[in-house]
């Protein structure tokens, strides 16, 4: 018994992959890294992935350099309209769906069923890791024109979408931004209120085994 237990445990640090309802993220490093011009030179779309899971102190700095705390007064490592802080992640693997908070480094679950194929997805995502999903919480947001919340949600969702970018670019990982997606069947397999809107998905894994 003791046997499996350390063995499942091993399983969890070395892949991130768990059942629980709350993962705690490891703190996540701040250093390494390629430098940014050869980052931005090596900034690509890839759609193809091999299924191998992202460690979970990788998927920790990942969602950091997203979107995470960088500042002693809360701020972002991505801009946002007026601080408003109106982007919400959420991530899409195998064994389930998680909400992202920055504030206490943990993924929350929201559904333990597998999604992937069920939510507008192209094939490239159903094979994929991870599947970031971007929503825009309008509540926050606070922005009463149409036309102007969703212009400024998109950039913002952009802003993240770029350090994504980076990221894998800078740790050998492949990633696609798409805005095709089943937004009314995420809305539904995420359990969104009212007043959050699925904007975008990003893709990111490993590249194929060749």
């Amino acid at each position: 018994m003791k046997n499996l237990l350390t063995r499942a445990l091993m399983i969890v640090a070395l892949t991130g992959v768990t059942m629980a309802d709350q993962i705690n993220l490891p703190t996540p490093s701040k250093e390494g890294g390629k430098p940014l011009m050869t980052a931005l030179s090596e900034r690509k779309t890839s759609r193809e992935f091999s299924d191998r899971e992202i460690p979970l102190q990788m998927l920790s700095d990942m969602l950091w350099a997203a979107y995470g705390i960088n500042r002693p007064d809360g701020r972002l490592t991505s801009p946002t309209a007026i601080n408003r802080q109106e982007i919400d992640l959420y991530l899409v693997m195998k064994n389930g769906a998680y909400f992202y908070n920055p504030k206490e480094l943990k993924l929350a679950k929201i559904s333990e069923k597998g999604i992937r194929t069920t939510s507008g997805f192209g094939k490239f995502a159903e094979k994929a890791p991870l599947t970031i999903i971007f929503v825009v919480n309008k509540g926050r947001q606070q922005i009463s024109d149409p036309t102007a919340s969703l212009t400024l949600g998109a950039v913002d969702c952009g802003f993240i979408g770029q350090n994504l970018y980076l990221y894998c670019a800078s740790e050998g990982l492949n990633t696609v931004f798409f805005a095709t997606l089943n937004k009314e069947a995420l809305s539904t397999a995420l359990k969104l209120e009212k007043g959050n809107e699925v904007f975008f998905g990003q893709s990111i894994g490993f590249p194929p085994e060749k």
